[in-house]
């Protein structure tokens, strides 16, 4: 009973208690009953008084179911405590990863809309470009694709040579 006792409850607490606060107090249980067993029980056995008196018997009986029920009690709730860390941990790592997963939503979307931007912007100089050939304006065309290429050929920044360490950081920069 008590292997079992151990194998079952304990061993699992004492694996996973490094936050349990009631550690400390733990010592209360066992001083308890042996107080209460040398007060009242050890003194009947040496006199031989009380020997084979129900009395004493009842006594030994509730004094041992006592203290097993109530191990197996402060087991169970050890055990319940760990269960409830456990879960709290999970609770709180779900809620980061919540946390991170409306950050990208949030990127994902400025992205969206600044290829939404994009598309109309190349869409209007589209246009203007079409209305200088349709107008045989051959020189404004060039001069304006020629402008755009300009103002699109902007180097890109280059911090160790890397292209995905150095996308990683532009990211960051960003």
């Amino acid at each position: 009973l008590i292997y079992l006792l151990f194998k079952n409850f304990l061993a699992p607490v004492f694996n996973s208690s490094e936050h349990l606060f009631f550690w400390k107090y733990l010592w209360i249980l066992p001083v308890f009953y042996y107080f209460m067993y040398r007060v009242i029980i050890y003194p009947y056995s040496l006199t031989g008084r009380g020997d084979g008196s129900p009395i004493v018997h009842h006594l030994i009986l509730f004094w041992i179911s006592s203290v097993l029920f109530s191990y197996f009690f402060l087991f169970r709730v050890m055990a319940e405590t760990l269960e409830s860390a456990r879960l709290k941990e999970q609770l709180r790592s779900a809620e980061l990863l919540t946390v991170m997963q409306k950050e990208q939503y949030l990127m994902l979307q400025n992205s969206i809309d600044e290829t939404r931007r994009n598309r109309h912007d190349l869409k209007q100089q589209l246009i203007v470009i079409k209305s200088c050939i349709e107008q045989e304006n051959y020189a404004a065309a060039v001069n304006y694709i020629s402008h755009c290429l300009d103002l699109y050929s902007g180097n890109v920044e280059s911090f160790c040579g890397n292209h995905a360490v150095d996308s990683i950081i532009r990211y960051y920069v960003a």
